[in-house]
């Protein structure tokens, strides 16, 4: 059934004009001004053309007439499914959250990964308000990934906050977290890493990362006032728990960014000028930095896990307790508030304990 709306119909006719031009309607001979006016043409019947006459309708209601239309080319209408096919309101919930983190004092760092822990619960629930139900439904997701205890509590976090801002006490148990040190590399495989590296920027980014035993981002924060080559330190400006530190870094690390500085452009992004950034004029983030670093990793052919932490902390620590450094020095270093948090490095292998013990158990 074909539909014509008509704007303009005289009230007093018992009959319109259809006006066909190159075989599309283009135009009704009508006149007065009455609006709303339907005409339907629905198959089969006698075929009309250019001049014709429908007659016998009423104004204001829709009309019926038995007529054919031959060689009128009417516009199909499109076929498109206009219904919205995903999550709904999730955007909005999310930017509220952040809205909600910022208020309570949460450094944007930790903001950003609340969020993204957040975003995949409730795309997860398929709803932008979550119950207890799909809580439990997606932490038993997230236990069939084996993550560690230390990540579920990172997501437990984001999703108690998440609910409480819907004015819910979602009841969640914080795990203990396991204090073993899974993995870490050797200082044969960190050399290894380093000689695959070609690029200077990447090879400054990665020794301030290992030497200064920075997180990664800690490293995207520094400016270039944060570093001072001549005492070879850095000054970590909003580190974990938005602390600040000054972190000492080697004279291998401060020729390499010295080097590195001679070459680098001056840039200045949102009025502080970053120690390192993209070639598109960005600040690295995490996420990059990650990828940058698994690449050469990969050449350097280690298959063993470990991403940025593992390179920057634990590796670190590890190789400092194997040389004899002792466990205070560390935590000053690693910049941790509480002694149990480093204990956790003294796994030392067996050659190492071979070692002292034939250093130190002499008569």
């Amino acid at each position: 059934m074909v539909i014509f709306n008509l704007k303009r119909v005289s009230q007093n006719r018992k009959s319109i004009t259809v006006a066909l031009f190159q075989g599309s309607l283009v135009s009704y001979k009508t006149g007065g001004l009455v609006t709303g006016v339907q005409i339907a043409v629905a198959p089969p019947s006698k075929p009309i053309g250019a001049g014709s006459k429908l007659e016998n309708f009423d104004i204001g209601h829709k009309i019926l007439f038995s007529c054919r239309l031959e060689g009128v080319n009417l516009p199909k209408k499109l076929v498109v499914n206009w219904n919205r096919t995903g999550p709904i309101g999730f955007d909005e919930a999310l930017k509220r959250y952040r809205h909600y983190l910022q208020e309570n004092g949460l450094r944007e760092s930790t903001i950003e990964e609340y969020a993204g822990n957040a975003g995949r619960y409730i795309r997860f629930a398929k709803t932008s308000r979550p119950s207890a139900q799909d809580y439990e439904s997606f932490r038993e997701s997230l236990n069939e990934w084996k993550l560690s205890r230390s990540t579920l509590n990172q997501y437990s976090y984001a999703i108690k906050a998440y609910h409480r801002m819907l004015g819910q006490d979602l009841p969640i148990t914080r795990l203990e977290p396991n204090n073993k040190i899974p993995h870490f590399f050797t200082a044969e495989e960190i050399d290894g890493i380093f000689s695959v590296i070609p690029n200077l920027k990447h090879m400054a980014m990665l020794k301030t990362l290992f030497y200064a035993c920075l997180r990664a981002s800690e490293l995207c924060a520094l400016n270039d006032k944060d570093v001072d080559l001549k005492s070879q330190t850095i000054h970590i400006c909003n580190g974990k728990g938005g602390k600040e530190a000054v972190t000492p870094i080697s004279s291998d690390c401060s020729d390499i960014i010295r080097e590195y500085l001679k070459v680098r452009p001056q840039l200045e992004i949102e009025g502080e000028r970053p120690l390192f950034f993209s070639d598109y004029g960005r600040r690295w983030n995490r996420s990059d930095l990650y990828k940058m670093f698994v690449r050469y990793k990969a050449r350097a052919g280690i298959t063993k896990p470990g991403g940025l932490h593992v390179f920057g902390r634990h590796s670190a620590a590890s190789i400092l307790i194997k040389n004899g450094c002792d466990i205070m020095t560390i935590k000053e270093l690693l910049r941790h508030e509480d002694i149990e948090t480093t204990v956790r490095y003294l796994h030392l292998s067996d050659q190492t304990k071979r070692e002292k013990y034939e250093k130190y158990l002499v008569l």
